[in-house]
């Protein structure tokens, strides 16, 4: 058994490596090697849901190495009870595009945050909280999108490019205009046109491997060599330029739904709109 536990230990530091070798190729600007990212985290993380009768032999390696039950993850996110608008682990700035022929051309990116969410409710959560928790919402006459960590990663996986790419219907439509950039949530506006902000799921799935990495490291106590950095990706920019949005909700639904005292928590403002008023726009 001692031997079958090595061996297991060994696959998941194996695993870990890959992913902060594809972490450093992300952040080289390689955006796309989210998409193995995304591959590596659900083996490490998702289990078959049981069903009545049948047992699975797939079950994840932290399952394997009965250590994800009592482990605890890294937590870069706030969780309100129920906002209008809430984003968590990224930030969106402007840089100079990476086409040299554009001189002067700029593009509007995502990119994770790391250490510089400006709002986290619990430093740690254990997984079902970690793993389920809403990261994403925004709610809208036209589009309700609400992610957990489950959905980023594994809609990515399973059905745009991490281990399968499933055919486009309904049910992934909202998920394949996030991939593709034909819907990002954010805009970015100027006096002649709206351009849509770049690599949204890509920048979430970054930054949920810097979680994956980071509650390793400490469970294991391992010394593995691991430096995430956007300096590339800005392109020059200062990593200051980098803005979170943050959340938009009733002051009765902005509570966090783990903890009574953040850990860390933006500033908060008070909007009061007009009665009849049919939707609110926000700058950031």
């Amino acid at each position: 058994m001692d031997e079958l536990n090595s061996y297991y230990k060994d696959q998941l530091i194996d695993q870990l490596e890959s992913l902060i070798e594809l972490c450093a190729s992300y952040d080289s600007g390689n955006f796309t090697r989210a998409k193995g990212m995304s591959a590596i985290i659900r083996t490490m993380v998702k289990d078959p849901i049981p069903r009545s009768g049948k047992k699975s032999d797939t079950v994840s390696l932290l399952k394997t190495l009965n250590i994800k039950d009592d482990m605890k993850f890294y937590n870069t996110a706030y969780e309100a009870v129920d906002p209008e608008f809430m984003f968590n682990l990224v930030g969106f700035v402007t840089v100079p595009t990476k086409n040299v022929k554009e001189h002067f051309a700029l593009e509007h990116i995502y990119l994770p945050v790391f250490e510089n969410s400006t709002q986290v409710d619990c430093e740690w959560l254990d997984f079902e909280n970690w793993w389920t928790a809403k990261v994403l919402v925004s709610k809208s006459e036209s589009k309700n999108i609400i992610l957990s960590r489950k959905d980023i990663v594994l809609r990515l996986a399973e059905q745009f490019g991490g281990v399968h790419v499933d055919e486009v219907k309904a049910g992934n439509r909202d998920y394949f205009d996030l991939v593709t950039s034909r819907y990002s949530i954010l805009t970015h506006v100027t006096k002649e046109q709206q351009e849509a902000i770049k690599y949204l799921p890509y920048a979430l799935v970054r930054q949920i491997a810097h979680e994956v990495i980071v509650s390793l490291k400490n469970k294991l106590n391992l010394t593995i060599v691991y430096n995430p950095t956007n300096k590339n990706n800005l392109r020059g920019i200062p990593e200051s330029n980098i803005r979170q949005p943050g959340m938009f909700s009733e002051s009765t639904k902005a509570y966090s739904k783990h903890t009574k005292k953040p850990f860390r928590l933006a500033k908060q403002t008070v909007i009061k709109s007009p009665p009849n008023a049919a939707y609110v726009k926000l700058f950031f």
